[in-house]
């Protein structure tokens, strides 16, 4: 949410393009966000100790590998199916590699509280 906030300058200029839904189904887009968080750390807890790293270091790792899944993939996705100006998608990209790594730098110190 942050990060569409900061971006909105950004996608301003496209926002009269026929692609975006008016408005966004924020419900929606929720409990989207809440089911992926919730696949996202049982992969995390099923994997965690094959990881490498420690400490935060391990969830850097895993918010790479899941960058590389989750992010890039899916910019890929967009690349292909619908016509956005190139700009919005390397934005899109960068923003959310920058926030899975972020969010999932967390996972470590939370990960260890919780088996505790």
């Amino acid at each position: 949410m942050i990060v569409a906030i900061i971006t909105i300058p950004l996608f301003a200029e496209y926002a009269n393009l026929t692609i975006w839904k008016t408005p966004p189904n924020i419900m929606a887009g929720t409990v989207f966000n809440l089911i992926n968080g919730m696949i996202l750390v049982t992969v995390y807890s099923v994997i965690y100790t094959g990881l490498p790293g420690t400490n935060w270091r391990k969830g850097l790792n895993y918010g790479i590998i899941v960058s590389l899944f989750r992010v890039l993939m899916g910019t890929f996705s967009t690349i292909v199916m619908y016509n956005i100006p190139l700009t919005l998608t390397i934005t899109s990209l960068i923003t959310g590699c920058v926030e899975i790594i972020t969010v999932h730098c967390s996972f470590n110190p939370v990960w260890k509280i919780v088996s505790t």
